[in-house]
């Protein structure tokens, strides 16, 4: 503990010259997410990756683009007794736009907080058989830390946060469509990234 104290403290103070943000400087990010989830009788896989490019319109704030791909693999106990597995996925492409509100700690450690829009179209496997088309809507609010590994790299780490999904899907000619909204702030889903920045 005392260890990881102390280690917090030097990354708070560890110097600062090389990485302030500036106004015209461009990010170029990727970010990754990989999840597990368990259940009694069924297990939860999922993969998303969402590369991105932005501008800041003034030294702490940002408006980008972000490109999404999202999979999904849901294995599911079917009989016990007979050791049968059923799985099912899906896999959704995204576009959407995105913003970001800094608050520097010092000049290599950044707060931020995220708003995104993301919509999505893909398809979705019920069965060995049976798929279906997917159109999806993702908005968030999501709050995230950058540390500055150098003058232009950073690594960034995002939270779940606020958000609302819409999923619809089609199935036969017939349409349903599911929402939900929901606060996460369970630090096993987090979004790992790096960034480059292009300065001016």
């Amino acid at each position: 503990m005392k260890k990881l104290i102390l280690l917090s403290i030097g990354l708070l103070l560890s110097g600062a010259l090389e990485a302030q943000i500036e106004k015209g400087d461009v990010q170029l990010g990727m970010a990754l997410r990989f999840s597990r989830q368990d259940f009694v009788s069924n297990d939860i896989n999922l993969n998303s990756y969402h590369p991105s490019a932005a501008l800041f319109i003034s030294k702490r704030t940002s408006v980008g683009l972000m490109l999404g791909y999202r999979s999904t693999m849901t294995s599911t106990i079917a009989n016990s007794n007979r050791n049968e597995t059923i799985r099912l996925s899906d896999r959704v492409y995204q576009l959407g736009f995105y913003s970001r509100y800094h608050v520097p700690i010092n000049k290599k450690l950044y707060l931020y907080l995220q708003p995104s829009l993301l919509l999505g179209v893909g398809k979705s496997n019920q069965s060995p058989t049976i798929s279906a088309n997917l159109k999806t809507v993702n908005a968030y609010v999501a709050p995230g830390v950058s540390y500055f590994l150098g003058k232009q790299w950073a690594v960034d780490l995002s939270f779940s946060g606020l958000r609302y999904t819409r999923i619809s899907d089609e199935l036969a000619g017939v349409k349903q469509t599911n929402q939900r909204t929901d606060f996460n702030a369970n630090f096993n889903n987090m979004d790992i990234g790096i960034s480059f920045y292009i300065r001016q």
